[in-house]
């Protein structure tokens, strides 16, 4: 599984987010700046519980095709480490 995520804050996170679901473990991107709605398992999480990160953070980019490209290569490094 991947083990790097940012430990950002609020002002250092872009518009395109690449995260990862905490109750299902699927990475996805979103625009969203306080919750995520899992693509996966349809829940809502906040990113953010008593002022700390819930939600892994794997990149923050201005353009969509970059955070997609991230997710892409996260999706082959989690699918080779499944096998």
């Amino acid at each position: 599984m991947v083990k790097e995520y940012m430990q950002s804050t609020e002002n250092d996170l872009l518009r395109y987010k690449v995260v990862i679901c905490p109750h299902c473990k699927v990475i996805q991107g979103t625009e969203s700046k306080n919750r995520i709605k899992c693509k996966g398992c349809g829940k809502q999480t906040s990113f953010k519980k008593k002022g700390a990160y819930i939600v892994k953070i794997y990149g923050s980019y201005d353009s969509p095709t970059q955070a997609r490209l991230h997710i892409q290569r996260l999706k082959e490094e989690q699918y080779k480490s499944s096998k």
